[in-house]
C-alpha cells in the first residue's frame, strides 16, 4: 500500500504508556494517542520487545470521538501478534482508512492476553490537508 509523498508532521500527543513497552499479559486499554491535527490512520503496528508465548496477543485499535470518554467509541481495526514472534520484529496490520478529527483519540486495547510478551504499540497515520476551521472541536485563540 503506497502512501504517496505527503509531508509528515507531529499532530499526535501520546500518553506516557505509549513511550514504553506494553506488557501483553492483562486485557485492558494499554495506551492512548490524542489527535491534534486531522489525520487518516492506515495501519496498526507493534514493535515486539518480548516474544508472546502460549497464546497469540490480540490488540484492537479504537477511535474515541470524545477525549477521555467511551461514548461513541468504536473499534476500527484488530491485529494479532503471533506467539513466538521474536523481539525486534515489527508486526503490522493494514486497516481500512479511517479519518480522525481534532480532539479524537486512538485507544490501543489488549483483547487477548498472552502468557508472556511485550510490545511498543503505534499506528501509521497521514495528516489530512484540512483547515482547523472545518473542525468542530477546534477553537481559535484570540
Amino acid at each position: 500500500m503506497g502512501y504517496g509523498t505527503e509531508s509528515m508532521l507531529e499532530g499526535v500527543v501520546r500518553d506516557a504508556a505509549s513511550l514504553a513497552t506494553v506488557p501483553l499479559q492483562t486485557p485492558a486499554d494499554k495506551t492512548v494517542f490524542h489527535i491534534l491535527h486531522p489525520m487518516t490512520v492506515h495501519r496498526i503496528v507493534a514493535l515486539v520487545t518480548l516474544a508472546p508465548t502460549a497464546v497469540d496477543g490480540v490488540v484492537a485499535l479504537d477511535r474515541r470521538v470524545l477525549t477521555g470518554s467511551d461514548t461513541g467509541r468504536v473499534e476500527i481495526g484488530r491485529m494479532t501478534i503471533p506467539i513466538g514472534t521474536p523481539a525486534g520484529k515489527v508486526v503490522y496490520k493494514d486497516i481500512d482508512a479511517v479519518d480522525l478529527d481534532m480532539g479524537d483519540s486512538l485507544v490501543f486495547e489488549l483483547i487477548t492476553a498472552s502468557t508472556a510478551g511485550a510490545a511498543v504499540l503505534s499506528a501509521i497515520m497521514i495528516p489530512r490537508a484540512e483547515t482547523p476551521v472545518n473542525q468542530t472541536d477546534a477553537v481559535k485563540s484570540a
